[in-house]
Parts: C-alpha cells; structure tokens; sequence
C-alpha cells in the first residue's frame, strides 16, 4: 500500500545512520541580526538538513502525535521514509514552487558532507503561486499534507495509524481544495513553514514569511496560509487577517484538530 499525504507519514529512504548524524542541533546562543539571515534556494546537498528540519519541528504536536503515534518507536524508518519523499519532490519540483532555506555557520557537524560545506540548514519554506485555474493541488508541493505520497520504500507504514491517516487526510484534503484552490484570484501560497526547535527565537519564521510577502507585493497578489496553532500568533503579528477556521474531527481523541485559513493583502 502506497504512503498517503499527511503531516505524519515520512519522506525517503536514506543510510540507517542518518537520523542519529543530524539530531540533535547546536544552539547558537547569539542573536542574528535581520541582515545577518540569509535565505536561498534549497538544493539537493540540504536534504538531510531539511528533512530533520521538518520532523523535529513537527512532531511534537498534536497531529503528529495523532497520525504517527508509534515516531517514537521508528524515528530512523520515519527520518529515511521523510528524506525519500522530500528528494523525489526536489527533484520534480515546478517552476511555480519555491523551496527556500536559512542556513547558519556550523563548526561542529560530525557529517562529512556538513563539515566540507560549514553550515546547517536550520529553518525551511515552500512556497508557491497558485492560479485560479490550477487543477492539481497535490503536485509539487512540499508541505503538511504530502508528507510521504508515492514511497513505495516505507508502504508498511509502521509509525502511523491508518484509518487514523486516512480519514485526517480526507478532511484536511477538503479543506485545502476549499480554502486555496477555489479562491478566485492569483495568490503567493506558503504551504510549509518550520524552524528547528533548537533555533526558535531568532526570527527565521518571520524572515521567511517577509520573503513571500514582498514577492508577493511585487505581483500585487494576496499571500495566503493554513496555520496550526503554533504558527498563528507570528502570522497574526505580521498582518494576516483570520479568514476562517478549520476544525478536522479526530476519530477517537477527545479534542478535534485545528487550522486557521489566513490570509494577507498586499
């Protein structure tokens, strides 16, 4: 059985020894300054970076926790199935998705590939330009609900719980397609934000957002987001007005899921 899209399921099949190479992060206690964060094009070198990026960020909260409850059992199967995905969609990437990366100074890797090039992706972004015409809201995204779509390498799915996945996919499915497939005009769409929990506090998020913002200004088309709880008070802060709310119904937990559908007008 193929792996589904969704926030829990992992990306690509790598060496067994990755995860334990790349976690944890060096906390650089220095503050940067705005002009010290640089934000470029990821490229295929940045790949584990980004993919332990993405895990470490995400899979403390609640729909990590409810998809994938057994990550904690199968972090090296997660971290290999993760990294897989993430490089199939690097590769197919289109001309409307930007995948962008902040990376810091590293003198302390023990990966030789790290060490030859002295730094350490620390927090990532994708973005991309949606037309009202677009008739694929799966292809080329590196997001939350893709997680894991076509690696056939982790089709046991071991870390998550299926009818789980299935049915939290299904909602969340719905919802993109309602909230930013059907709106009617051109929009800048961030469909991925993270920064390492190790480098929270620097501003990486906002720098990140900054830069879709003013793309976005420049083709003067709306920027538009599914937060999750944690994302949204850095949204709110920078300008994005809550559009509406959405509640995905768990299975078996006591409480339901929820994103904030935001947006920002240039």
């Amino acid at each position: 059985m193929a792996r589904i899209p969704t926030l829990a399921a992992a990306l690509l099949v790598s060496c067994c020894q990755a995860w334990n190479t790349f976690s944890p992060y060096q906390r650089q206690q220095a503050q940067l300054s705005h002009d010290e964060i640089h934000i470029r094009p990821a490229v295929e070198a940045d790949l584990d970076d980004f993919t332990t990026v993405f895990i470490d960020a995400f899979s403390p909260g609640p729909v990590w926790r409810y998809v994938s409850p057994h990550h904690e059992q199968y972090k090296e199967y997660t971290w290999n199935c993760t990294r897989e995905v993430v490089g199939q969609q690097f590769k197919h990437k289109p001309n409307n998705t930007f995948a962008n990366v902040i990376s810091v100074p590293d003198q302390h890797s023990t990966s030789d590939v790290q060490s030859k090039r002295k730094e350490r992706v620390v927090a990532i972004a994708n973005w991309k330009i949606i037309e009202p015409t677009a008739e694929d809201p799966t292809h080329g995204d590196i997001d939350l609900l893709d997680i894991g779509l076509g690696s056939t390498s982790c089709s046991d799915n071991i870390d998550m719980n299926m009818t789980r996945a299935l049915d939290y996919n299904r909602q969340f499915r719905a919802a993109d397609e309602h909230y930013v497939y059907e709106f009617p005009r051109k929009q800048m769409h961030l469909s991925l934000l993270a920064t390492h929990p190790d480098w929270d506090g620097h501003g990486f998020g906002a720098a990140h957002c900054r830069w879709g913002m003013e793309m976005a200004k420049r083709m003067d088309v709306p920027v538009t987001l599914i937060a999750t709880p944690a994302g949204w008070p850095l949204y709110d802060q920078l300008g994005f007005e809550s559009i509406a709310n959405i509640s995905i119904k768990t299975l078996d937990e006591p409480e339901d899921l929820w994103y904030e559908y935001m947006r920002y007008d240039t």
